[in-house]
């Protein structure tokens, strides 16, 4: 998982105070394979990293935001009339 903390904060070992977006997609298959789903979370500065499953995930969650993800379909520009 890839971590949106700013390098400007001190690195917590723990990850707390980290923030990390995961998919519908890894939610679903984590929860439909239960112990056989683990996530990795790894500190690519300090080369620390945590094995967790998703329950270990929502037990330590403070927060859980619902989010959006769109695509556009590509279509030709129409030109709008000077």
């Amino acid at each position: 998982m890839r971590s949106n903390q700013p390098t400007s904060r001190a690195q917590k070992p723990d990850f707390g105070g980290y923030f990390f977006d995961l998919t519908t997609a890894e939610l679903l298959v984590a929860q439909s394979l239960g112990k056989r789903y683990r996530f990795a979370f790894v500190n690519t500065l300090t080369q620390t990293w945590i094995d967790m499953s998703v329950n270990d995930i929502f037990a330590r969650a403070r927060r859980i935001y619902p989010k959006w993800a769109i695509t556009f379909e590509i279509k030709p520009c129409r030109r709008i009339a000077a």
